[in-house]
């Protein structure tokens, strides 16, 4: 008798409807964006770094690229590190369930318009909000050491033309409420989408 039987007809595909996520959601995947340097400090200090490479920048809205790294205090034991790097990797892209601990982000606009990434969970994805601020959690790593991520956060849509405010704090790797200021939004502005695809 063998282990390995004659293998059958493979199983009928199952049935799934395709789902494409609304434009507020995410950027457009058919269109080049612009990059715009911005190598922009958050916050630093000995033990943590949080920077704004870049910016890229589209038709209908705007992807900001957050990143971060903390490094582990002398005083920190392996169990204490560890317990705070497995914390942060539980942080979703609409916070924690303790508000002060998760990423919280923001954008002021230059109507007076605050977006945020807070009381995101029930929003219904079908639904088209005026204007929203999503953000994609890039994944992170590290060692014993030091751990580092990232978040893509897109606004959409097209930003007013005037100042912008970007806030940003996460009580859980010790980031207070941080502001970056910019003057005007039109590096951010882009007058007609970029192909992708040839």
């Amino acid at each position: 008798m063998s282990f390995f039987p004659n293998p059958s007809a493979p199983p009928p595909e199952p049935e799934h409807s395709e789902w494409t996520p609304p434009v507020w959601f995410r950027p457009p995947r058919d269109e080049l964006p612009v990059t715009v340097p911005l190598d922009r400090v958050l916050h630093g200090d000995p033990h943590l770094v949080v920077w704004l490479p870049r910016a890229e920048a589209y038709s209908d809205g705007v992807s900001f690229m957050l990143r971060w790294r903390m490094r582990r205090r002398a005083e920190q034991t392996p169990r204490e590190w560890d317990d705070l790097v497995n914390s942060v990797m539980r942080i979703g892209p609409f916070g924690s369930a303790d508000p002060g601990e998760g990423f919280r982000f923001g954008l002021r606009l230059a109507d007076g318009a605050l977006l945020s990434n807070e009381n995101r969970g029930s929003i219904d994805v079908e639904a088209t909000p005026e204007r929203a601020l999503t953000p994609h959690d890039q994944g992170g790593g590290g060692d014993t050491s030091s751990y580092e991520g990232g978040w893509d956060l897109w606004a959409w849509p097209a930003l007013p033309r005037g100042p912008l405010a970007l806030g940003v704090s996460c009580g859980a790797i010790g980031l207070p409420e941080t502001v970056l200021d910019f003057p005007d939004t039109e590096p951010f502005r882009v007058a007609a989408p970029r192909p992708l695809w040839g």
